[in-house]
């Protein structure tokens, strides 16, 4: 391995201590770690692995991936592992020996590590097509807006895939690039919607960077100081993400033999560079089917709908269909919808409807069904419209346009109607 990695060359020197390799190849195992692997040299998306099986004699191991690895791919192909253990994330380069049964595949152990960052705070990666999304604001009504879906988070900041950036005062939509914000830049109000076990949480942030990753731009916000209350929900948030990505069965995490911290200046400055959220690596795409238990929540959930024109409406009929919501029932206006659900035996556990004019109107239908959460459809949002919503609303397309944006419409459909697998 070479004792430099691209693009952050000498901030670490490899560590080759065979019993630290061999203590976090354990703990990965015991503790069923889900992390990426990708093919050294190329930009290629990562492949979600976890160690099933253990070589000490031959010095390999058995990883299962969650989509199969290319049938064309050389025996002795070099592979860069990411994982964290004992909250130390680390690197090392791995080879691809041989297949062993289906989405099972025999590596060799590295020989070396790398200290793959040195934040304070570890971070959780987000895929495109969960729900969580940022939005956030500058200033009053002559500020800027900017909102996109989560890439990753931490106690110290987040990083988003910005999606849009308009100017508050006109409602114009800006083109985004890398120096579309100034680094520094402060955001009044950072809106987190649909986290794992926190629906919404508002802090204050700053820009920490922009950076291009393929066709997207991440842009990097660090927190401001967070009061007791907002540190207590979103560390509840990320233990929680913790405990999934460990996978079932996994306990208190475990420290490995020689991997204590190294000394830090806590005034430092290399410790400020370390706390900004950097651009995220790639994430692993999951290709999860969804679970009976989800499929049979959603039959069995009532969905309200309000929409006049028939051809959108049909479109959105079939769309719901599609993903296993079939108990919907329709309104062509608000007020047929209060005369309709009024009642509380009649109330759906959820209702879609057209942005109309006013949205205070939408939401003060909800609240006369009894506080139930809702979703505004439009294709042409804005940040202060979405930042002006409360905690039961969100806005969605009309008409999702990818096939990741259809993932995250019904995702986040599924969270408000408290659907969980």
């Amino acid at each position: 391995m070479n004792t430099t990695k691209g693009g952050k060359a000498g901030r670490e020197a490899p560590i080759a201590d065979p019993q630290l390799v061999k203590s976090c190849m354990a703990a990965l195992h015991a503790e069923g770690t889900e992390f990426p692997i990708k093919v050294e040299g190329t930009s290629t998306l990562p492949y979600a692995s976890q160690a099933v099986a253990l070589d000490w004699e031959k010095g390999q191991f058995i990883l299962k991936l969650v989509r199969p690895l290319p049938h064309e791919l050389a025996l002795g192909a070099v592979f860069r592992m990411v994982f964290t253990v004992a909250e130390h994330r680390y690197e090392g380069l791995t080879t691809f020996r041989s297949r062993e049964a289906y989405l099972q595949y025999r590596f060799e152990m590295p020989q070396q590590l790398f200290h793959s960052d040195r934040r304070r705070h570890p971070r959780f990666p987000f895929r495109p097509r969960e729900s969580a999304y940022i939005i956030a604001q500058s200033g009053s009504l002559m500020g800027l807006g900017v909102a996109g879906p989560l890439a990753n988070i931490s106690m110290g900041g987040l990083a988003l895939r910005m999606d849009r950036l308009i100017r508050l005062e006109d409602k114009m939509r800006l083109p985004i690039h890398t120096g579309s914000l100034d680094a520094g830049m402060v955001f009044d109000r950072v809106r987190l919607q649909d986290l794992p076990r926190l629906p919404l949480l508002e802090l204050r942030g700053k820009v920490a960077h922009m950076s291009p990753r393929g066709e997207e731009v991440i842009l990097g916000l660090e927190f401001g100081e967070l009061g007791e209350e907002e540190a207590r929900l979103l560390r509840e948030c990320l233990d929680f993400r913790e405990k999934i990505s460990r996978g079932p069965g996994a306990g208190v995490r475990t420290s490995a033999p020689g991997a204590a911290s190294p000394p830090r200046s806590k005034g430092s400055e290399a410790q400020a560079e370390d706390e900004r959220p950097e651009e995220s690596e790639e994430v692993p795409e999951l290709e999860e089917a969804d679970s009976p238990l989800r499929i049979l929540q959603r039959r069995t959930t009532r969905l309200g709908l309000i929409l006049a024109a028939s051809g959108t409406r049909e479109h959105l009929l079939e769309l719901l269909k599609k993903h296993g919501y079939h108990r919907i029932e329709l309104a062509r206006d608000l007020g047929q919808a209060k005369g309709v659900w009024g009642q509380e035996g009649h109330r759906p556990s959820l209702v879609l409807a057209e942005l109309p004019s006013a949205p205070q109107a939408f939401e003060q239908l909800l609240k006369a069904l009894g506080g139930i959460p809702g979703v505004l459809l439009s294709d042409a949002t804005d940040p202060s419209l979405m930042m002006g919503l409360d905690s039961q609303t969100r806005i969605l397309p009309l008409s999702p346009s990818s096939e990741e944006d259809e993932e995250h419409w019904i995702r986040t459909l599924d969270g408000l109607a408290g659907i969980e697998s």
